[in-house]
């Protein structure tokens, strides 16, 4: 594999001779390729290169995107390349952001993508697809499912990441619980809900 040194160069070229790119700015930082040489090149490269040798290059472009601030694409390249444990730790980081400012088809998709054995290592995702469900009224809400959740949650170690998404989890079941017409159990699920969030 041979590691390009002037890739600012090239680009700059290509771009002043109209030829294969398109800017996405205007400052001449960022481009993409067309899409008509852009699947060309992906064609070549499956022709070309093993399934390994794909991954790592995926591993590559995730490395990138992970040190430059970008972990939606970061964590869609780990995904290609099947870096699950990655892209676990990276959904653990980025579920918050993306809950809270609606992309929630986006982290769906994401948690979709993991097998079980990710949930199994990092138990904390099975409370962000609880999340998901609830918000998208697709949840158990049985007494029995939301104390199975109940427990997982206090098997988790005590740590101010956990203790947040034990308050966080909390308060999304008891207005769910609440919307629902059992208001005694959400009113406990507060108070309970309230002991982990920081004052």
């Amino acid at each position: 594999m041979i590691d390009c040194q002037n890739g600012q160069e090239i680009l700059h070229a290509l771009h002043q001779e109209n030829i294969f790119i398109i800017p996405l700015d205007n400052e001449g930082k960022w481009f993409r390729y067309h899409h008509l040489f852009a699947d060309l090149l992906q064609a070549r490269l499956r022709q070309g290169l093993s399934i390994e040798e794909i991954a790592a290059l995926h591993v590559r472009a995730a490395d990138w995107y992970e040190c430059n601030g970008f972990p939606i694409e970061a964590i869609n390249h780990a995904l290609a390349a099947k870096d699950y444990k990655r892209v676990a730790d990276l959904v653990l980081r980025s579920a918050p952001a993306l809950i809270f400012s609606g992309r929630i088809k986006t982290l769906r998709d994401w948690l979709e993508a993991l097998p079980q054995t990710s949930f199994t290592a990092h138990p904390q995702l099975t409370f962000y697809q609880f999340w998901i469900d609830v918000l998208q009224n697709r949840a158990d809400l049985s007494k029995h499912a939301i104390q199975e959740k109940e427990d997982l949650l206090k098997e988790l170690p005590s740590t101010p990441e956990n203790d947040r998404l034990r308050g966080e989890f909390m308060a999304v079941v008891c207005r769910a619980v609440t919307l629902s017409g059992r208001t005694s159990e959400g009113i406990r699920l507060a108070y309970e809900g309230l002991a982990y969030l920081p004052i």
